[in-house]
């Protein structure tokens, strides 16, 4: 008869762990920088440099510290830059330009008007479909309770002609 229950068995025979090729990296790279006569002795320098009481330093270090959080993110890759390199690979004609145009003077229009009509149809044939089950939604349950929309756009010019 067979035990249900599993216990658990030493391997007295496995001696060797065998690291993952990133771990063996890491590895290498801490062995570098821990015995490398050069990268200590600019870390020793940062270190003074960090902890120096000179005003003269100590104003440098600031003025780097500020010159890298404003200049620092320029190069460096965002949401933005990711999106629309993955675009341009799959669209070399894409222009970014002229698709910022095209949403400013096409798309966000028509999207609010359905949107503050509400006419579902025209923002369903606008948005995906995860975007307009979260626009329409509130739109359909207040259908549901029996309420009416009753929405008026008015223009910029018209908002400042009554300012006056």
């Amino acid at each position: 008869m067979t035990s249900l229950y599993f216990s658990p068995q030493a391997n007295t025979e496995a001696r060797g762990i065998t690291l993952h090729k990133d771990s063996q990296f890491a590895q290498s790279w801490q062995n570098f920088k821990d015995n490398n006569p050069y990268v200590n002795k600019v870390l020793v320098w940062k270190t003074k440099l960090d902890e120096s009481d000179n005003p003269l330093v100590r104003a440098s270090v600031l003025m780097k510290d500020k010159m890298s959080e404003l200049f620092g993110g320029v190069f460096q890759r965002t949401e933005l830059s990711e999106a629309l390199t993955e675009i341009c690979k799959m669209d070399p004609t894409f222009d970014k330009e002229r698709f910022l145009l095209e949403c400013e003077y096409d798309m966000i229009p028509n999207v609010l008007e359905a949107m503050i009509t509400p006419d579902l149809e025209i923002l369903q044939d606008w948005c995906y479909e995860r975007a307009y089950s979260l626009l329409a939604t509130p739109v359909k349950q207040a259908y549901e309770l029996g309420l009416k929309f009753d929405s008026k756009v008015r223009g910029r010019e018209k908002c400042l002609n009554d300012k006056n």
